[in-house]
């Protein structure tokens, strides 16, 4: 607008409309975010993708022991591990332990024939001991069943052989003999 004396005065009104245009860009591209990081984060916490059971490789050991006797060390041994023993069911001849965490050096993933043990974290294992009667023998099989997403986890035997020496330690005799053979009771 011209004034008189050539003075032109200039109406902040025009770059205010311009101000406001802008923040409600903003405010839209915002809310734009807001909206889709909301639909992101259900989707997000909604369960796409269920943990499979992978068996592993059984570790085998055999005792002269009777069934009722290698039962108790069994679960004795697993106790004394902190195993919670979950079911013993003696006429298949299984005791089963309960889920625990996969442990740092107690399974890894085979990845391009190399051992992964950095994959295992989330994974859960439950120990299975198996009992068969082969003649005046006993053979044990200690395996893992492995509940995982990453894929098939396979042991590396660590649980498994402490087991078997543990269940070993209690069913050695009180007195033993000592051979180039081995050990035999006394």
């Amino acid at each position: 607008m011209d004034c008189p004396g050539g003075l032109t005065l200039d109406y902040p009104f025009e770059k205010e409309e311009d101000n406001i245009t802008n923040m409600r860009k903003v405010l839209i591209l915002i809310g734009l975010v807001f909206i889709s990081f909301s639909f992101s984060a259900q989707t997000c916490t909604k369960e796409i993708v269920y943990g499979r059971d992978y068996y592993t490789t059984p570790k085998k050991a055999y005792f002269q022991a009777v069934r009722a006797e290698m039962l108790e060390s069994i679960q004795k041994a697993m106790e004394m591990q902190g195993f919670e023993v979950q079911n013993v069911d003696e006429s298949k001849g299984r005791v089963t332990a309960g889920w625990r965490a996969v442990e740092v050096d107690s399974h890894y993933f085979d990845l391009f024939g190399t051992k992964d043990y950095g994959s295992s974290d989330g994974a859960y294992y439950q120990l299975l001991v198996d009992l068969m009667e082969e003649g005046a023998q006993t053979k044990i099989l200690v395996s893992t069943k492995v509940k995982t997403i990453v894929g098939k986890l396979e042991s590396s035997g660590k649980v498994e052989r402490r087991l078997l020496e543990t269940i070993e330690d209690f069913l050695r005799p009180p007195q033993i003999e000592l051979t180039n053979v081995g050990v035999r009771k006394k």
